[in-house]
């Protein structure tokens, strides 16, 4: 059976039944925060906020998304798909049906008009993509790139919310190296800060990119559990 994401198993040994448990990886975007937090939503709704300082799941989570603790975002919370903090005041979702959220951290609520349509007047050259993404990463100064489900990638401007030209590109190791193997497994991604990111896959492991060296760290994937990201995994 499963439960929040956690699978039970029942098997017998010797005419004994014998019972574990294994924990999926449900994890579908997450953001840095202005301050040292970081967000973690997953499929059921609900979310985790992590300590950057401590490193390790602030205690009382999982959380659910409803509109007392994520003002405006609770009709939404079961579609969020993506998210990336822009700057210090904005947290841009993507979510499942095409439209987008722009989140006001500083006043800690969706703002007014949103969702929208994700279109040339929103994001010029991302409407063919929008219901194809499935993580987002800020990079360095005002890029952003867009993984999406066949295991191409799409980088867009922050400067003017457009899609750069020569785009999608296919994820291989030769624009990201080490990745490859790994492009269409891609579930959520995270900017730690501006030397490394988190990819994180849908088989409950995750991987560290060098944004300053630009490739896989070596060691990746691992797993997600105690060990790795404490509390995250629950």
């Amino acid at each position: 059976m499963s439960i929040s994401g956690k699978v039970d198993y029942v098997f017998e040994k010797n005419k004994t039944p014998v019972g574990y448990r294994t924990t999926l990886s449900n994890l579908v975007a997450a953001h840095q925060w202005y301050n040292s937090k970081t967000y973690f939503f997953d499929s059921n709704a609900t979310y985790t906020r992590y300590n950057k300082i401590l490193d390790k799941a602030d205690s009382g989570y999982p959380a659910e998304v409803n509109n007392h603790n994520w003002p405006g975002l609770e009709p939404y919370n079961k579609m969020i798909r993506a998210s990336f903090l822009a700057n210090n005041n904005t947290v841009y979702y993507f979510l499942s049906d095409g439209t987008f959220i722009n989140y006001d951290t500083q006043a800690d609520t969706v703002r007014d008009g949103f969702p929208k349509i994700i279109d040339e007047s929103t994001w010029p050259g991302l409407q063919n993509y929008a219901k194809r993404i499935t993580a987002a990463l800020k990079w360095q100064g005002e890029r952003v790139y867009l993984f999406l489900n066949d295991g191409t990638y799409l980088r867009i401007n922050l400067s003017n919310n457009t899609l750069d030209s020569g785009y999608p590109k296919t994820i291989n190791n030769a624009n990201w190296p080490g990745l490859e193997p790994y492009a269409k497994n891609i579930q959520s991604a995270l900017k730690w800060d501006d030397t490394r990111g988190y990819l994180f896959l849908n088989n409950a492991q995750y991987i560290r990119y060098n944004i300053t060296l630009d490739r896989v760290d070596s060691g990746y994937p691992k797993a997600i559990n105690q060990n790795t990201w404490p509390g995250l995994n629950q």
